[in-house]
């Protein structure tokens, strides 16, 4: 559907094609690795409350979750921010484009990892606004910002890698050993450190 939709906006010819079948056998490919990133990733930001929940009890989860959902807003803006300096590396082909394009994403990713640290300050103001009850969630917030600094600054690097280079299997399997860290470090801490332990692995992880 979203093929013949968008087709009416934007016309492609698949018959200019030479190669029909080796375009669409690096489609594929290329899809399919983006897939996995994108479920393991899903998985990842996930698989840390469920084993707060599990092995720590609802209260700590209950804490530990408000932070998790409002620290959220930043892979949702990186994100997007991920998604408008994609095209501009799928589309280059001079390497000193390229070089200038990459240092400008690095500038404004830059920008980005500031606003977070901004975020950091005025971690109070943000859950004393929701109400008392979400003041405990307040380090942990905090903790899961700084934590994210490293998936904010790396963005510019791997849409280089996605689009340019054309290798997503490489985030792929970052994204695998990723939430092989996060498990790791969950099950090794969680009973020392309880709810400062997915904190620890998001941090490691990134």
């Amino acid at each position: 559907f979203s093929s013949t939709l968008s087709y009416f906006f934007q016309k492609y010819d698949l018959s200019s094609v030479s190669d029909i079948k080796g375009f669409i056998s690096k489609s594929t490919g290329f899809a399919s690795w983006m897939s996995v990133n994108k479920i393991v990733s899903t998985i990842s930001s996930r698989v840390d409350l469920l084993l707060v929940l599990a092995l720590v009890g609802p209260y700590n989860a209950g804490i530990y979750g408000v932070a998790n959902r409002l620290a959220m807003g930043v892979p949702l803006f990186v994100g997007s921010f991920a998604t408008v300096i994609a095209s501009g590396f799928a589309s280059m082909d001079e390497k000193e484009k390229v070089a200038k394009y990459f240092k400008k994403t690095v500038g404004l990713s830059l920008l980005m990892a500031i606003g977070v640290l901004v975020g950091v300050l005025i971690t109070p103001l943000a859950t004393g606004y929701l109400g008392s009850e979400y003041m405990e969630s307040e380090d942990i917030l905090r903790l899961l910002l700084l934590g994210m600094l490293p998936f904010v600054l790396a963005t510019p690097a791997i849409n280089l890698l996605i689009y340019y280079y054309k290798e997503p299997k490489i985030i792929a399997l970052i994204s695998v050993l990723q939430l092989l860290v996060i498990l790791f470090v969950n099950y090794s801490l969680i009973g020392e450190l309880g709810i400062y332990a997915p904190v620890v692995a998001v941090a490691a992880s990134n």
